[in-house]
């Protein structure tokens, strides 16, 4: 599906993602994923630090197509505005932040406005990714 946007959405304000200056902060450690394979299978990992699931030795990951959704709790270091995914290989993904539906996105970078949901101290984070399934035709 191809779409086409005349203007910057709504939910991201004017940023260079490439440019992160000083002031971000990184999550690292502590996600819990709950997986579920297009095959009907469901799964349960954790990791200390997310990874580029078509890289590792496990096939589970590297053949992985389905939906994950990532949990993790944080502390909040500062009144960040944005959530940056990265580069999300293709799929789709979705966010919620405290409990509140944060928005998502189906194309291009993949970038959270979380002003409204990000609170001082502790929050808990969950983001939904759909694979695409060309990574179970490995």
């Amino acid at each position: 599906m191809l779409v086409y946007e005349k203007a910057v959405p709504k939910h991201l304000p004017e940023y260079s993602i490439h440019d992160k200056g000083n002031d971000y902060q990184e999550l690292n450690g502590g996600w819990q994923l709950e997986m579920y394979h297009m095959n009907g299978s469901r799964h349960s990992r954790t990791l200390s630090d997310l990874i580029e699931l078509s890289s590792t030795q496990d096939t589970l990951f590297n053949t992985f197509a389905g939906k994950i959704i990532y949990k993790t709790q944080f502390e909040s270091q500062n009144d960040y505005a944005l959530l940056d995914l990265g580069e999300v290989n293709r799929g789709a993904s979705s966010v919620v932040l405290n409990g509140k539906k944060v928005g998502e996105a189906w194309y291009g970078h993949h970038v959270y406005n979380i002003r409204d949901q990000l609170k001082a101290g502790s929050n808990t984070l969950e983001i939904t990714y759909a694979t695409i399934t060309a990574n179970y035709a490995r």
